[in-house]
């Protein structure tokens, strides 16, 4: 976790915070360099131009931490100043908090060949993967994470980038617990309770045991965000919820009637917060690449490359939140066909209507966004499917809730009636999870007897059982056993 931490630290950094880089980089440095004598000051470019470390006895290396983004730039200016201040230095360990990587080889050489001098880039990755095992390491790392990325995560969840919708604390917190909840408890309990526990420990976000809430300011807050609801049914599942999440993750004071988060659920959020963020960092720059590929396609300039990655980034926020909208309504109501017959163009003009994009020759943005969220949707890319899927399970869910407080009812309803072929694809694995007799609960079991449990009816055909059909030492198939385990009807092509 740490590792995350310092990840998301170096990445939003501000020139204001040299000194805490300064400080970082020392202590990872120290080790190599015994003699490591800090020089730098605030003076020059922002407190970032030429901060020069030397080593006592080796005055031929030096050693430049920056926070510059332009590190190119930067190590030109530094080698230049290198050359009138230090003449013998021979290496050049540049350390910075960018991602740097492959293209400093192009520099390294340039510098090599025309000046003589050998450049080391220590970068963003440098750190992170160093920082396990060292334990001053680990503990610097954690000082510039609490001064960097707590304020960050400061809220009470990782705001979700929709229209004002999710934009209240409260909102947020029950968003940012739901995805959280989600995680955890997906497979192992109904989504009614799932729900309610989401929404209590979002309610509780913030509390420790010297700021508590009574159970009255719980079942307030929960019904809050669920208004539409009546008071007695939002009352009924809180202090269910209540009961259950006492004996795990809230602590209860009852004299008082009085609740707060224990600590370790506390760590657990921000462990959670922390992994999103990184999450949304990742997903951003795939989007980005996605965004360059349509503005080519289409002929337009990267100029505008960022604003159109940040729209497409909106959007897409956007179009999940309706669609889950829409679902939940259309499931509660029992009318589909007007659900399947929607799109997302209203999402988009809407976003193009309050961007910063501007009015240009032949660029028609509707079409340069719409394609950017096309392939975003439907690509396979791991940063973006991960993400993205956690994003549209807490919008459903927050939508389902908002329709009907029982939303165990509500999915039971829309699975209630409903004949489905299984194939290979489900059988097989079935059968793999079936070898171990003492373990019957794996997750294509566990989905074969929830969709029972709703009433759906199985079946599979007589072709699929040849395919697989594997004779057994009891003289009787491993294939027929698990159609007969998981309620399967046989029946012909």
């Amino acid at each position: 976790m740490i590792a995350q931490r310092l990840r998301m630290a170096l990445e939003n950094l501000q020139p204001s915070d040299w000194q805490r880089f300064e400080q970082l980089a020392s202590t990872f440095l120290a080790s190599e360099f015994e003699n490591l004598r800090t020089m730098a000051s605030a003076s020059g470019d922002e407190g970032r131009d030429s901060e020069l470390f030397g080593c006592e006895n080796e005055s031929k290396v030096v050693l430049q931490y920056s926070v510059a983004g332009d590190w190119a730039d930067k190590v030109h200016r530094t080698v230049k100043r290198l050359e009138e201040t230090h003449q013998e230095a021979t290496i050049l360990i540049y350390v910075s908090n960018q991602l740097i990587g492959a293209r400093a080889d192009s520099l390294r050489r340039e510098l090599r060949r025309d000046k003589g001098l050998a450049l080391d880039v220590r970068d963003r990755n440098w750190f992170v993967e160093r920082v396990l095992g060292s334990t001053a390491c680990e503990q610097a790392a954690e000082e510039l994470s609490t001064a960097i990325v707590d304020p960050l995560l400061a809220s009470a969840g990782v705001q979700p980038r929709t229209p004002s919708e999710l934009t209240s604390p409260e909102a947020v917190a029950a968003f940012t617990y739901l995805g959280l909840q989600w995680q955890d408890d997906i497979r192992e309990k109904g989504l009614t309770k799932l729900a309610f526990e989401a929404l209590v420990r979002g309610v509780l976000a913030g509390t420790d045991s010297d700021h508590r809430l009574s159970r009255e300011s719980v079942r307030g807050g929960v019904q809050a965000l669920l208004p539409g609801h009546s008071a007695s049914q939002v009352k009924t599942y809180v202090d269910s919820a209540l009961e259950r999440l006492t004996k795990r993750v809230v602590r209860h004071w009852q004299k008082e009637d009085e609740f707060c988060l224990a600590h370790e659920e506390v760590l657990r959020l921000i462990e959670y917060k922390t992994l999103s963020a990184v999450a949304e960092t990742s997903l951003g720059e795939s989007i980005k690449t996605i965004a360059r590929a349509v503005l080519s396609a289409q002929g337009v300039q990267e100029t505008h490359l960022e604003q159109v990655a940040k729209s497409t980034r909106i959007s897409i926020d956007a179009i999940l939140l309706a669609r889950s909208q829409a679902f939940a309504i259309a499931v509660q109501s029992g009318s589909l066909s007007s659900f399947a017959a929607d799109d997302f163009k209203e999402a988009l003009v809407a976003e193009v209507s309050r961007s910063a994009l501007p009015k240009l020759k032949d660029v028609d943005w509707l079409n340069v966004l719409g394609a950017a969220v096309r392939e975003v949707l439907t690509s396979d890319e791991p940063a973006i499917t991960a993400h993205l899927r956690s994003l549209a399970d807490s919008y459903t869910l927050l939508a389902f809730l908002r329709q009907t407080p029982d939303v165990q009812k509500a999915v039971e309803k829309m699975f209630s009636v409903g004949k489905i072929w299984l194939d290979t694809s489900i059988v097989l694995p079935l059968i793999a999870e079936t070898l171990d007799e003492d373990d019957l609960s794996g997750r294509f079991t566990r989905m074969i007897g929830a969709a029972r449990e709703a009433g759906l009816e199985l079946y599979v055909t007589s072709g699929v059982l040849e395919e697989i059909e594997t004779p057994h030492e009891s003289g009787t198939s491993v294939c027929a056993e698990v159609v007969q385990l998981a309620g399967c009807c046989p029946i012909s092509a």
